[in-house]
């Protein structure tokens, strides 16, 4: 069972503020220290900005690495990748890079140097009944170039075999309660079966 990871106060400060994009607070049970290695996307909701690529994908996977070149504590690259509608289509791969990191799981995602960043946040996590780790990404920007996005991600260790009752309560979670849905965009199964 989800624990409740948010006071009332802090609900307030986050409903009151998300206009302007600010980021609710990083989970405290996400496990930094072995955030590295690959992750499965089960789940995304996103606004057309980031739907506009990831509508085509499957197969979804985002890597984590230490970022060699910067050095700075906590600074990650990303590598994102997919397939173009099928497990055999084409890879569509990008690479962003978290980094400026406040508290432990959130950081600033950018994609190139002295671009727009998003804000970038782990805001819950845990371990599923099989003994699987998860979390939840939740990164959402509000920038003159790119205009207002956000997405929900619900990543996992395994690309399969996610508890159906598990997610139904992250996503009542995400959208009812820290609303993190405004425009009410629609849930999309991540399609990961024969993939790897």
């Amino acid at each position: 069972m989800l624990r409740i990871l948010f006071t009332t106060s802090a609900l307030f400060a986050w409903n009151t503020v998300a206009q302007n994009c600010t980021a609710p607070p990083p989970s405290p049970d996400f496990k930094f220290d072995t955030m590295n290695g690959p992750w499965f996307e089960i789940v995304r909701i996103q606004t057309a900005g980031g739907n506009a690529l990831q509508q085509f994908c499957a197969c979804t996977q985002l890597v984590f690495s230490d970022d060699e070149g910067n050095k700075t504590i906590g600074n990650k690259d990303v590598l994102n990748s997919c397939r173009f509608l099928t497990p055999s289509g084409d890879f569509i791969n990008a690479t962003s890079y978290l980094i400026n990191m406040g508290p432990t799981a959130h950081w600033d995602e950018v994609y190139f140097p002295g671009g727009p960043p998003a804000s970038y946040n782990a805001i819950l996590a845990g371990t599923d009944e099989r003994g699987i780790d998860w979390f939840v990404e939740y990164d959402c920007s509000n920038n003159a170039i790119f205009g207002n996005n956000y997405c929900v991600h619900v990543l996992s260790r395994a690309p399969t075999g996610f508890p159906q009752t598990l997610m139904d309560e992250i996503l009542v979670e995400t959208t009812l309660i820290l609303k993190l849905n405004p425009e009410n965009r629609p849930i999309n199964y991540t399609m990961q079966e024969g993939c790897w």
